[in-house]
């Protein structure tokens, strides 16, 4: 049997570049409230986000939707583990499971096929230095409300598709059992049979050969956080990273994740000023969340700490 793809593009032939593009990260039911895995602050960011895309409609050439897509028995869920000693047991949501309680016989996976890639793939987490295996609340699993679209971005993605005649271009990740996707670009381990684990360049340039382009979603610590670094990591030599923008106030982070998604907002806007201070690096602002494009200014939600205005001139 052929391994399952962990992503699977779907509307995304038309991807070749343009004015702007909007890249939105998992903007599903179960990360809203209601979900099974709400972040604060999400229901805001979406109609936000909707009403950017409704304001900015002739100017956004290309969208695309990332959505998070699991089955109950993906790794990173409680159906995948048991206790060895309690084959009924189940780890609650937000357990971490790491080297030490696989070798201590704390937590085993339950299909004795995948005991030994369970191990494996633990130790690999921990050595890239990026996570530890958190089990999170069943979310975003396939077929179930939760993993649709939430309104009123849905009815503002249809809206857009009419009204530019363009298909609106999703990308599903996360469905292979064996790895997670924070990123939409890449697995947080890479499989030898899956080629949609590994990192997709190509779609990156694709999304780079914009005037700019603008992410949001959910949920700025995690799926967000690190869909962007792989963005910057792979961003195409002589594209100016002022090209890629975060709209600020259109993505919050997990509970207890806050510093995370405060590590990202740092880390990246000092990987643009590096970028816009190199030797022979084209004419760019060194401000990571500035774009250099003309559009009317994008007001900031009352909380914003610090100014999230979506420039109106250059």
């Amino acid at each position: 049997m052929a391994a399952t793809r962990a992503a699977t593009l779907v509307g995304g032939d038309g991807i070749a570049g343009g004015d702007v593009c909007l890249v939105i990260i998992d903007p599903q039911n179960d990360f809203h409230d209601g979900g099974s895995l709400a972040v604060p602050g999400a229901d805001d960011d979406t109609k936000r986000t909707a009403a950017f895309l409704e304001k900015h409609a002739d100017r956004i050439d290309t969208v695309l939707v990332t959505l998070d897509s699991h089955q109950t028995r993906h790794i990173a869920n409680p159906s995948f583990w048991e206790k060895p000693d309690d084959a009924a047991a189940r780890p609650l949501p937000f357990t971490v499971i790491g080297s030490k309680a696989l070798a201590d016989g704390a937590w085993r996976a339950r299909d004795p096929a995948l005991r030994d890639w369970a191990k494996s793939y633990v130790a690999a987490l921990e050595a890239g230095g990026r996570f530890a295996l958190v089990v999170w609340p069943e979310h975003c699993i396939l077929g179930t409300e939760g993993h649709a679209v939430r309104s009123p971005l849905k009815e503002a993605l249809a809206a857009w598709s009419r009204s530019r005649n363009k298909d609106v271009a999703y990308l599903l990740k996360g469905m292979n059992n064996k790895t997670e996707m924070y990123s939409c670009f890449k697995a947080e381990v890479e499989l030898d049979d899956d080629a949609t684990t590994k990192l997709n360049a190509p779609l990156i340039a694709s999304l780079a050969a914009h005037k700019a382009v603008v992410c949001c979603g959910q949920a700025k610590s995690h799926c967000v956080n690190y869909s962007v670094r792989d963005m910057v990591a792979a961003w195409p030599a002589g594209t100016p990273l002022s090209n890629l923008v975060l709209l600020k106030d259109a993505t919050s982070p997990v509970v207890s994740f806050e510093k995370a998604a405060a590590d990202f907002e740092a880390e990246m806007a000092a990987a643009a000023s590096r970028a816009a201070s190199s030797p022979g690096a084209p004419s760019a602002s060194s401000n990571f969340w500035t774009s250099s494009i003309k559009l009317p200014p994008w007001t900031p939600r009352a909380d914003a700490a610090v100014d999230r205005r979506f420039p109106s001139a250059m």
